[in-house]
Formats: C-alpha cells, structure tokens, sequence
C-alpha cells in the first residue's frame, strides 16, 4: 500500500463512507427523507409559530412580555440544549426509537399544558421543558437520520428534508391562528396534539442504514446502555481536538443568542404596527421563504463546485443584512417582503450548517458534534431573547412617538451580531487543512517507522 492510498484509508476510517455510501444514496435513504420532511412539517411548524400563543398567554395571565416570552425561550432553549443527551440516546438506540420518544413527550407536554394552566409558569415546564424536549429529540434525528443514509446529495436532501420547516411554519401560522379564534388557544392546542401525533407514524418509517455503531446494544444491560449514553452525551473532546470545531461552535452560540429574536416579535412588532392585519401572513411569508432557501442553497452545494464554508459565511452576512432591512418597512408589503428575505438566508443557513460540519468532522461525529453545538445553542437561544427584549422596555419607556417600532434597537443588535459572528467561520478553512495536514504527516511518519522495523 502506498503512502497516498495509506492516508487516504486512514481518514475515512472516522467516518461511515467507508461501508460504499454510494448505495446508500437509494430509494430507503429517499423514504427517510421523506419521513423527515413530513415531522419537519409538523415538529417545526409547530415550535416557530409558538408566538401566537404569546399574545393569548399575555392577555389572560396579565404578565409583562420579558416574562411573556420567557416560556419560548426556555423551548428554544430546551430544544437545543437536549441534543447532547439525544446524540448518546441516538448512538445506543438508533434514531427510530429516540425519535418516537420524542413524539410523545411533544404531545404529552402540549396536552399537559391546557390542563395546568393557572399560570404562566406552569407552561414553562409543559410547553417549555417537557413539550421542548421531545421537539429536540424530534429535530436532532431527523438530521442525523439524513446524514447517515446520503454522501454526494448529501446538501441536496437535507434542503429537501428540511424545507418542511419552512413550510410546516407557513401552514401552522393560518392553522393555528384560525383554531385560536374558533376554539381558544387550549382547543387549539388540543387539535395541534393530535396533528403532532402522526410524528409517531413518521418515525416508525425510518431505516437505520447498516452503520456499525460504538457498542452492541444486543450485549449490554440496561446499566451499561445507561452508562454508554451518558458517555457518549458528556463527551465534549471534539472541543479541544479541532480548534476549527471550536470556532464553528463560538459562531453558533453567538448567533442563537439573536437567532429567533426576529421571529418571537412577529405578533406584537405587526400588533403595534397599526396595519390592523393579521401576523399570520408575516409567517407564512417568513416560512415560504425558508423552506425555499434550504432547497434552493442545498442545490447549490450539491451541483456546484463551491466551498461549503465560504457560502455560510456569504449566507450569514446577508442573513444578518436582511434583519436590519426590517426597521426599513413601513408598509405591510415591505414587512412581508423583507421577512420573505430574511426567511431565504436563514433557511439556508440552517441547512449549510449540516453540510459544513460533514465536510469538516465526516458523518459518524455528526451526533456528537451536533450535540455539543446544540447545548451551546440552547443556552444562547434561553438567554438571548430575555436580554434583547431590555432594549424593547427600555425603547417602550422612552419612546414619545408612538408611531416608532420600539423594537427598532433590539433588531439593529441582532443584525449587528449575526454579521459579527462569521468572524469565528473565517479561519477554520485555514486550521482544518493544517490540523489534516498534521495529521496526514503523522501517518506518514508512523508507516515509515514500521517499514524500518
């Protein structure tokens, strides 16, 4: 074996392309994609267009909107920050079970959350935690699942299976809101249970492809499968070993703290607008938009001989350019125009994220390194939002005209920190091929160490 086919060999090695992706990319890789697009639909659609319970929760429970709004926080927050435990659970068990795990404790939690309802509170552990964690569950399979059946079309069908997103969110805003109106927002959120529930039917449809897994879940016993996913959840080696990793997870974290800020003041920034219409056009604009971008950008990558990170990074900068266009709409058609823009670039960013860390780390880290992003987007995505809406009270107390968008400062923030993020993306083409670099010359050193012996 020569030293090429040496080295070559040795980097697949930490990954499943290895088993001949290429039959990978078949008609049960097609169904999984499916299958993800359909829960994407309904798992998403579900958790963005969370903010029209927001004005319902803010009338009946008579509370101010930081306090308000800190049950979608807490869901965002939980979503992400679940991940870690889902990768451990996903590398154990495989993405089926936890995947119908996941739809359960959705349901349970939305359920849970019409007969608690005494308080705002109460819904920050039924729709925030319980509800959150079975969203997380849901979102981090139905990428991982996608990863480890695709390779060449690998952009291509995450886009696919990730535009459900989008237009999971554009049906659910007219869905939601007319259920609201016809049956208040706990039949309304009775009706969304029962929608959610074909998750469990979606998930069953799932193929894990062949992949050899860390350990047989067929030769341990509970105790050890328990130990097994807490080790696989605590491992944040990936960290410390790749700087570049490092960096990838500093620019995720510092933009979730600003991520879904645009999106959680849909409702109230159109109430105050004083267009006297509906925000349910504003997400269906908005969710359009973004089950378009993730095909169109998954295009891209897969067709075109392009550097992935580069495109985030390009990606990133008009994402956080299109936010700031915001403050610029004083009609309801150039809200909806800039929110439709707005709702391109974040749809793709989403999708260039999966894509670049295949490239970086291959697919068998996918869980562990979606993981450790998501825990640090979960914290980000909790702590964000409270902390952007001080610069919304303090704009409402200080704000004479009352024909002014008191949220004018907090998307100036957010877009000024979305475009401050691709600072940490810059050098990580840089330090990944030095680290592979280093890497190939130790393999080199090491063979020819074991020629002279």
């Amino acid at each position: 074996m020569n030293n090429v086919h040496l080295i070559h060999s040795k980097l697949l090695s930490d990954s499943y392309v290895n088993i001949d992706r290429q039959k990978f990319d078949s008609k049960f890789g097609w169904i999984v994609v499916i299958s993800s697009l359909l829960i994407s639909v309904l798992e998403d659609g579900y958790a963005y267009t969370c903010g029209l319970f927001y004005e319902q929760f803010l009338i009946i429970y008579g509370q101010t909107e930081t306090i308000t709004s800190i049950y979608i926080s807490i869901m965002n927050g939980t979503i992400y920050g679940i991940c870690p435990f889902a990768s451990g659970l996903i590398k154990v068990y495989g993405c089926r079970t936890v995947s119908i795990i996941g739809s359960i404790l959705t349901i349970t939690g939305m359920l849970l959350s019409t007969i608690f309802d005494q308080s705002i509170y109460f819904h920050f552990i039924t729709i925030g935690l319980l509800a959150g964690c079975g969203l997380g569950l849901l979102s981090i399979t139905k990428l991982i699942i996608v990863t480890n059946w695709f390779d060449q079309k690998l952009a291509l069908a995450l886009g696919i299976a990730e535009c459900g997103s989008g237009f999971g969110m554009a049906i659910f805003a007219f869905i939601t809101n007319y259920l609201i109106q016809m049956y208040t927002w706990k039949g309304a959120m009775i009706i969304l249970a029962g929608l959610l529930s074909t998750c469990l039917i979606f998930s069953a449809l799932y193929v894990e492809p062949n992949c050899p897994l860390p350990t047989s879940k067929h030769d341990m016993n509970s105790k050890s499968l328990f130990c097994q996913v807490i080790k696989e959840t605590t491992d944040f080696s990936l960290l410390w070993k790749r700087k570049s990793f490092l960096l990838f997870v500093l620019n995720q974290f510092f933009l979730s703290l600003v991520f879904f800020t645009p999106i959680i003041i849909i409702t109230d920034r159109i109430k105050r607008s004083g267009f006297g219409l509906s925000s349910s056009s504003i997400y269906f604009c908005f969710g359009i938009a973004n089950g378009f971008g993730r095909i169109l950008f998954g295009y891209i990558s897969t067709n075109f001989d392009i550097d992935n990170l580069w495109l985030l990074i390009i990606v990133t900068i008009a994402l956080g350019a299109t936010i700031w266009l915001t403050n610029l709409a004083h009609t309801f058609a150039t809200i909806q125009l800039f929110y439709a823009l707005f709702g391109i670039f974040f749809g793709a960013n989403i999708c260039l994220t999966q894509v670049v860390l295949v490239d970086m780390l291959g697919t068998n880290k996918m869980a562990n390194a979606l993981g450790i992003i998501s825990f640090f987007d979960g914290f980000a995505a909790l702590i964000g939002p409270p902390i952007i809406n001080l610069t919304v009270n303090y704009d409402d107390d200080n704000n004479n005209d009352k024909n002014n968008d008191i949220y004018s400062t907090s998307i100036l923030i957010t877009s000024i920190i979305s475009i401050g993020s691709v600072l940490f993306l810059i050098p990580i083409s840089w330090l990944h091929h030095k680290q592979n670099s280093n890497e190939q010359n130790e393999i080199i050193s090491k063979h020819k160490k074991r020629c002279r012996h």
